[in-house]
C-alpha cells in the first residue's frame, strides 16, 4: 500500500469515523452470526449457540479498541476523547477544579512574570532588521580594576577613526550610551525630554523603516551644526504631537536650538538598550549646538558612546575584532604613545549590554529560583488534591480495568486530566502575569530614567505553555501511578484500604516538602525585609525628611559663567524667601544619585602612596549653607560662606574619612590640596571637616571625599536642595513658579523629595524585599492550605477510629492532641529540612543585603516558629472537628 493511499485512508478515517465504526460493528455481528449458525448445526440450542459464539469470538469492545488503535489517527482520536472526558470530570467537581486551578495559576503566573523580564532583558534581540548580524563594539580594558570595568564605551573621535580606517565592516556607527535630559520649549514653557545623540548612519545600521517621513542621511552628519534635524519616537509623536500626520517639517525648540522633525521611528523601535527609550534622536553633528559644548565632537577624554557595526559578507567576528583592536592601539599610539594595550571587542547586539549582563543575570536568576520554588509548592498542592480524588475514583479505575483497559491507558487518562488542569492554570496565570508586569513597572524609582516596556511575545507564550505542560505531568504522575495500582477484585468488593494509607504517606511527604520550600522563601524574604529596615533607618550622612531637590542645566541655553552665577544667586535668594523654607543651597549633584565624580589630586607636603600619581577623592561642588540644609555635621572648621567667591582664595572641605586616611593623627585644617598640577593657582585650602556619609551606594566602604565651593568653580549645571516645613509638594510647586519667573524656558530636572531621591539607593533591597515577600506570602498560603487539606482528609478517613477512641473513654483533648500532633509533625519535618536549604539560599542573597548577614540570627530564630504557629492554626480547625464528633455518629458513618 502506497504512502499516499495510507494518508488518504487516514484522512477518510477522520471525516467518516461514524460510518467506519458502523461497518466494523456490522462485520463483527456477521462473524458472530456465522459462528452461531455453525453451533446450531452442531446440535446446540439457540441460546447456547449464541453464547458460545460470543465467547469464541472474544471481547467485542476490546477488539474494537484494538482495531481503532491500528488507525494512523488513533492517537489523535484518543487524545480528543481523553480531553473531552477530562473536562467532564473536572466539571463534575467544580470545587476541586477551582482550588487546583488557582493554586497552579499563582505558581505559573509568578514564573511567567519573572520570565517576561528575563525575556525582555536577556533573550529578546533588538527590534532591528537582521539582528544576528548587528554587532556592538566595545573598548576592551586590558587591565580592568574589576570585571564590570572590562568593557568600556568610546569617545566620538575614536569611533570616527574606526569608521574611516576599517576595511572589514559595511558600516560602523555609534550612539550615546545614556540619553541627555534636554529641554523642549513648548509654547513658552520648558519641558524635560530625553534625547539620544546618534551617528548619521545609526538607523541605516538598524535596517528599520520610519513610520513617517525619513531618517538621517549621511550628509546630515558630516559638518557641525549645518543640518538641524531630529527624529522623534513613535510614543512622543502620539503623546506630544497628537499623532499629527503633518508633523514632518515641524520645528522643535530643544535647548534653545530649532530642530526640524524629519521622521518618526516605528512603533516597535524604542532603542537598542533595555530601559532607555528616548523621545528624540539627534545627529552627532548637532551636539555642539544642542548641548552648548563646542568641544564635544573633538574631545578625546570623554567616553560616552557605544559602537555599532555590521561585518561584510564572509567576514568572521574574530577578524573584525582583530582589525578594530589594531586600529584602537594605532589611535592610542598617535594620541598617547605606544604604552597602552587596550583593544576592542565585538559582542552580539542585545538589549542589555555586555557590561551589565552579569548583574542582570544574577538578579533575575535569584528571582527565577524563588518563583520556581513557588511553582513546586503549587505542584505539591495540586498533587495532594489529585491523590484525594484518586482514592474516591478507585472503583471507577477498577471497573475500567475489569473491562479491559490497560494500566498505561488509565495512567494516560489521569495525566491528561492533570495537564488540562495545568493548562487552565496556565491560561489564568498568563492573565495574572500581564497585570503583574504592569505593576512591576511602578517599582522603578522616579529618579531613575528607565522606561522598561515588557511585551508579551512568542517566547513568553511558549514558556508558559511548556511550564504548564511540565507542571501537569509533574504533579499528576505520582497520583496517576498511585491511583492505578490496585487489586481489581478487592477494590470492586471495597475491601482494600491500602491505597488510602499509601496516599497519606505520599501526601505527608509532599506537605513536608511544601513546608521546607515555604521556609526557604520566608527566610529569604525575612532577610531582605530586615535589610530594608536597616537601610531605611541608616544615616547616610544627611537628613532626608523635609528636604526637596531640583536640578538645572543652564548650559542648555548658552548661559555664560557670569550669567549662570547671577541666575543661581537670584534663585537661592528667592527660594530662601519662600514660606516654609528653612534654608536652601546649591550643589553640583547629590550623593546616592546617578552622578559621580572622581579625581586624582596632590597633597601639600605629601608623597603619593606606592608610586601613584596622586591620591583619589570623590568630589562634589557645594555652595554656602549646603551642610546646614542637608543636615550634615561639620566636625571641625567651618562651612562655605558667601565670601568664598570667584577671585578669592580657593577653599575645600573634606570628610572625616579623608582626614583619617591622608592625615592620620594630624590636623588637616589649613593644609592644601592641589587640583591638577602642584602650582599656586591650583591650590585649595582645607577649611572644614564634615562627617563621612554614603555617596555611591549604601553598602560601600567609607571613601574619602572633598567638596569644592560651588561659587568658585564653573558650573552650568546645578542641583538645588531646600529644607522645608510642611507639604513638600507645595515647596516643589513654589520652586517651579520661581524658575518660570526667572526664565520660563527652563525645565526642572528630577524635581522630587530627598526621600524619593534615596529610593534609587534602596531600589535593589526594596525590590528584592517586595518580590520575595509576595512570593513568600503566596508560598505560605499554598503550603498552609495544603497542610489543612491533608489533615482534614486524614480526619475524614479516620472517623471510625476516633469514634472508637471516644467510645472507649478517650477525652476530646486526646483526639485534639492526636490530630494536631500529626499535622505539626509534618510541618516540623519540613521546617527542619527547609533550614538546610535556607542556609544555602541565603548566601545567594548576600549581595542584596545591607547591614544583615546571610545567617542573621534574628531572622532564623523568628521565622521557623512563626511558620510552625501558622501550621498549628491550619491544623486546629480539622482537629476541633474531629474532637467534637459524637462517638455514635462517627461509628454510624462507617
Amino acid at each position: 500500500m502506497s504512502v499516499l493511499h495510507k494518508l488518504f485512508r487516514s484522512l477518510r478515517g477522520v471525516f467518516q469515523k461514524r460510518a467506519i465504526d458502523q461497518a466494523m460493528d456490522d462485520e463483527m455481528r456477521s462473524h458472530i452470526e456465522m459462528q452461531t449458525r455453525d453451533n446450531l448445526a452442531a446440535g446446540m440450542s439457540p441460546e447456547e449457540a449464541a453464547t458460545v459464539a460470543c465467547r469464541q469470538f472474544g471481547r467485542v469492545e476490546a477488539i474494537k479498541e484494538s482495531c481503532r488503535d491500528q488507525r494512523l489517527t488513533s492517537w489523535l482520536e484518543n487524545l480528543a476523547r481523553d480531553v473531552a472526558f477530562a473536562f467532564r470530570q473536572l466539571g463534575k467537581n467544580p470545587g476541586f477544579t477551582a482550588v487546583a486551578v488557582i493554586s497552579l495559576a499563582l505558581g505559573i503566573a509568578a514564573n511567567s512574570t519573572i520570565f517576561s523580564f528575563v525575556n525582555t532583558l536577556l533573550l529578546s534581540p533588538p527590534p532591528v532588521g537582521e539582528p544576528n548580524e548587528l554587532w556592538q563594539i566595545w573598548r576592551l580594558n586590558a587591565k580592568p580594576a574589576s570585571e564590570l570595568k572590562r568593557y568600556q564605551v568610546w569617545s566620538r573621535r575614536e569611533i570616527a577613526y574606526l569608521r574611516e580606517h576599517n576595511q572589514l565592516f559595511t558600516g560602523i556607527g555609534a550612539f550615546e550610551f545614556e540619553p541627555q535630559f534636554t529641554t523642549w520649549n513648548r509654547n513658552g514653557t520648558g519641558e524635560s525630554v530625553q534625547s539620544l545623540l546618534v551617528s548619521g548612519n545609526f538607523f541605516d545600521l538598524c535596517l528599520i523603516k520610519p513610520a513617517l517621513g525619513r531618517f538621517f542621511q549621511p550628509s546630515e552628519d558630516r559638518t557641525p551644526g549645518t543640518h538641524p534635524v531630529v527624529v522623534v519616537s513613535y510614543g512622543f509623536w502620539q503623546r506630544q504631537l497628537a499623532a499629527d500626520a503633518h508633523a514632518i517639517g515641524q520645528t522643535l525648540m530643544i535647548n534653545g536650538t530649532s530642530l526640524t522633525v524629519i521622521g518618526v521611528a516605528p512603533k516597535e523601535f524604542r532603542g537598542l538598550v533595555a530601559g532607555i527609550s528616548p523621545d528624540l534622536w539627534v545627529p552627532f553633528m548637532m551636539a555642539p549646538s544642542v548641548l552648548r559644548d563646542a568641544d564635544w565632537l573633538t574631545r578625546i577624554d570623554s567616553h560616552s558612546v557605544a559602537g555599532l557595526g555590521r561585518l561584510k559578507p564572509g567576514v568572521e567576528m574574530a577578524q573584525g575584532t582583530a582589525e578594530l583592536t589594531l586600529l584602537t592601539r594605532r589611535f592610542e599610539e598617535e594620541i598617547h604613545g605606544p604604552d597602552l594595550q587596550d583593544g576592542a571587542i565585538l559582542t552580539p547586539s542585545l538589549m542589555v549590554p555586555v557590561l551589565l549582563r552579569g548583574f542582570v543575570r544574577a538578579f533575575t536568576g535569584t528571582l527565577m529560583g524563588a518563583v520556581f520554588l513557588v511553582l513546586l509548592i503549587a505542584c505539591a498542592n495540586a498533587a495532594n488534591l489529585q491523590l484525594a480524588r484518586a482514592v474516591t475514583r478507585r472503583q471507577e479505575m477498577a471497573v475500567r480495568s475489569a473491562l479491559g483497559a490497560k494500566r498505561g491507558r488509565l495512567i494516560r487518562q489521569l495525566l491528561t486530566e492533570s495537564v488540562v488542569l495545568a493548562a487552565l492554570g496556565g491560561g489564568l496565570g498568563l492573565l495574572i502575569s500581564l497585570g503583574l508586569t504592569r505593576l512591576a513597572g511602578h517599582l522603578v524609582p522616579a529618579t531613575l530614567p528607565i522606561r522598561l516596556a515588557v511585551d508579551l511575545d512568542w517566547r513568553v507564550l511558549s514558556f508558559t505553555a511548556v511550564v504548564s505542560a511540565i507542571t501537569g505531568i509533574l504533579f499528576g504522575l505520582a497520583p496517576a501511578l498511585r491511583g492505578t495500582r490496585m487489586d481489581v477484585a478487592d477494590t470492586l468488593k471495597d475491601e482494600s484500604r491500602g491505597t488510602a494509607a499509601g496516599r497519606s504517606r505520599l501526601a505527608g511527604i509532599l506537605i513536608a516538602g511544601q513546608m521546607a520550600l515555604c521556609l526557604v522563601l520566608l527566610l529569604s524574604a525575612g532577610l531582605c525585609l530586615r535589610s530594608l529596615l536597616k537601610a531605611s533607618a541608616f544615616n547616610p550622612g544627611f537628613e532626608v525628611k523635609e528636604r526637596i531637590t531640583a536640578g538645572f542645566n543652564l548650559g542648555d541655553f548658552g548661559y555664560s559663567t557670569a550669567q549662570a552665577r547671577e541666575f543661581y544667586t537670584r534663585l537661592t535668594e528667592r527660594v530662601r524667601g519662600l514660606p516654609g523654607v528653612q534654608s536652601a543651597a546649591l550643589a553640583s549633584f547629590l550623593p546616592l544619585g546617578t552622578e559621580h565624580s572622581n579625581g586624582i589630586f596632590q597633597l601639600e607636603g605629601e608623597k603619593p602612596p606606592g608610586g601613584e600619581s596622586g591620591v583619589s577623592f570623590h568630589q562634589f561642588g557645594a555652595g554656602p549653607g549646603y551642610f546646614v540644609t542637608m543636615g550634615t555635621k561639620v566636625l571641625q572648621g567651618r562651612e562655605f560662606q558667601e565670601t568664598d567667591r570667584e577671585g578669592t582664595p580657593r577653599v575645600v572641605i573634606i570628610n572625616e574619612e579623608a582626614a583619617r586616611r591622608y592625615w592620620p593623627g594630624r590636623n588637616p585644617l589649613g593644609r592644601r590640596i592641589y587640583i591638577g598640577d602642584v602650582r599656586t593657582e591650583n591650590a585649595a585650602e582645607i577649611v572644614g571637616i564634615v562627617q563621612t556619609g554614603r555617596y555611591q551606594t549604601l553598602g560601600e566602604d567609607p571613601i574619602p571625599v572633598f567638596y569644592e565651593c560651588f561659587d568658585q568653580i564653573d558650573r552650568s549645571r546645578a542641583t538645588l536642595v531646600a529644607h522645608v516645613r510642611g507639604n513638600s509638594q507645595l515647596g516643589l510647586a513654589a520652586i517651579r513658579r520661581v524658575t518660570l519667573e526667572l526664565d520660563p524656558r527652563l525645565a526642572l530636572i528630577g524635581a522630587t523629595t530627598l526621600e524619593q531621591h534615596l529610593s534609587l539607593a534602596l531600589f535593589p533591597v526594596r525590590t528584592s524585599s517586595l518580590l520575595l515577600g509576595v512570593l513568600g506570602l503566596v508560598a505560605l498560603v499554598l503550603a498552609v492550605s495544603g497542610l489543612f487539606g491533608v489533615v482534614a482528609y486524614s480526619v475524614s478517613q479516620r472517623t471510625r477510629e476516633f469514634g472508637i477512641r471516644l467510645a472507649l473513654g478517650a477525652q476530646r483533648h486526646d483526639v485534639l492532641r492526636l490530630v494536631l500532633g500529626q499535622g505539626l509533625r509534618l510541618a516540623a519535618w519540613g521546617i527542619v529540612a527547609g533550614l538546610f536549604g535556607a542556609v544555602g539560599a541565603s548566601h545567594l542573597l548576600r549581595n542584596l543585603l545591607f547591614g544583615v548577614g546571610p545567617l542573621d540570627p534574628a531572622t532564623f530564630l523568628a521565622v521557623p516558629p512563626l511558620l510552625l504557629a501558622v501550621a498549628w492554626l491550619a491544623c486546629l480547625i480539622p482537629a476541633l472537628r474531629a474532637s467534637s464528633l459524637p462517638p455514635m455518629t462517627a461509628l454510624r458513618r462507617e
